[in-house]
């Protein structure tokens, strides 16, 4: 359980020094929150959103490319 850890416990964890090197130093470093991720995904989203709306414009276009290519 957490509550069990005392407190200077978490807080020598948290608050490791510079100059010695830690495994804890990557795992911090790694960390990937809905803080980071949420900003993310509204672009993606917005970025699929935009595509559908114009998905059979886009697919007119590419085939009249491929035809055009392959009347030569």
């Amino acid at each position: 359980m957490i509550s069990s850890v005392p407190p200077l416990v978490c807080a020598f964890i948290v608050s490791v020094p510079a100059a010695m090197p830690s495994r804890l130093d990557g795992l911090l470093l790694m960390y990937v929150g809905p803080d980071q991720i949420l900003p993310l995904t509204s672009v993606l989203g917005g970025v699929i959103g935009v595509l559908l709306m114009f998905w059979n414009r886009l697919v007119g276009v590419l085939h009249r490319i491929k035809k055009f290519y392959s009347r030569r």
